[in-house]
């Protein structure tokens, strides 16, 4: 999942030209964000990545905790479980 890559839904994308795809996790995967949270995230990517969690914050204007739903969803399939929110600048406060 790539908050600046990711949909809603999960696509199948090339890997090369030897016909292998990958696919990436789209943003109905992270429990409890809401529909409209992630296309207001969506549409906030625009046609710049978002450089930072704080530029992502206040550029999407998303509830705190739609970011800490995103947070938790992307360290669950993080390789280092000593990892958490904190890990990407999101409070759980």
């Amino acid at each position: 999942m790539c908050i600046n890559a990711s949909r809603w839904d999960c696509t199948l994308e090339s890997l090369d030209n030897d016909g292998r795809f990958a696919v990436r996790l789209g943003l109905s995967m992270v429990k409890g964000l809401a529909n409209a949270h992630a296309a207001t995230l969506i549409g906030a990517t625009g046609d710049q990545s978002f450089a930072s969690v704080d530029d992502l914050w206040r550029r999407a204007g998303v509830p705190s905790a739609a970011l800490v739903q995103l947070a938790e969803r992307m360290h669950s399939g993080h390789r280092s479980t000593s990892r958490g929110a904190k890990h990407y600048g999101v409070s759980r406060r």
